[in-house]
């Protein structure tokens, strides 16, 4: 009002001296409440469905994108090349957008397409967007993966067999889950790495990717209509349980 130059007679300027005084202190006394709060702890035993869905959603894309790594190492295995991924957090508010920046980079033998973030959900007319809390870092590493070919191998039926359990639970328990949500991203990335493959001319291990990709979707589908065939369908403990086994998978954590 003042940078305005709106004038106050004396009795309006003590009225709103008294108001601005009474809303500084509630504001300090609400802000010393926040600050003497306690930091909230989760507790581990609470369990529920929708607490369950949740920790599935948020786990889709790094077990996919685990998957996907790991094949990446097993191809080049005998090359003594791996690459190494890991989550690098950014803001609340950025958004994955799977149209822009389309450009792969070449991270040891194999070419990439690095996140694309935007900054909100109003940079991008694209409708292939998700928020996101973190992006994925590449390091090319020129020996081979710690692990055997063997128990990579067993990393990938771990991941896979689980996807199709934790994708039925959310198919079984949700009204709002029409499609399967890791068969849609297993095609996804089958699109992206196809996508890659036609961009440029030195993709000979991104079509081997391509190759076992597609071999991953089967053995998906394949543990899927198992469990559907066999009407099996896990307790909600037993969920937890295996929400925590894939979360063990080196690459998943």
């Amino acid at each position: 009002a003042i940078k305005d130059n709106i004038e106050f007679n004396t009795i309006e300027r003590s009225e709103f001296e008294q108001s601005w005084k009474a809303s500084v202190a509630e504001s300090d006394r609400f802000l010393k409440c926040l600050c003497d709060q306690s930091a909230y702890k989760r507790n581990d035993k609470w369990q529920s469905i929708n607490d369950a869905q949740f920790q599935i959603h948020s786990m889709i894309r790094p077990i996919l994108e685990a998957m996907r790594n790991i094949l990446r190492n097993i191809i080049s295995y005998d090359r003594n090349l791996s690459i190494n991924i890991s989550p690098k957090h950014v803001t609340s508010l950025s958004m994955l957008c799977y149209r822009c920046g389309r450009n792969p980079e070449k991270i040891n033998e194999f070419w990439i397409i690095k996140d694309h973030l935007h900054s909100s959900c109003n940079m991008c007319t694209s409708n292939e967007s998700k928020q996101t809390e973190y992006r994925l870092c590449y390091d090319a590493i020129n020996y081979r993966a710690d692990d055997s070919i063997d128990q990579m191998n067993k990393y990938i039926d771990v991941l896979c067999e689980g996807c199709a359990q934790l994708a039925q639970f959310l198919m079984k328990t949700s009204q709002v889950e029409p499609n399967d949500p890791f068969l849609f991203g297993i095609g996804r990335i089958i699109n992206e790495e196809n996508f890659i493959c036609k961009k440029v001319t030195s993709g000979d291990l991104n079509q081997k990717l391509v190759g076992r990709l597609y071999q991953i979707k089967h053995q998906y589908q394949h543990y899927l209509n198992a469990i559907q065939s066999n009407e099996t369908f896990k307790n909600l403990s037993k969920i937890y349980q295996l929400i925590q086994q894939i979360a063990d998978v080196p690459m998943v954590k």
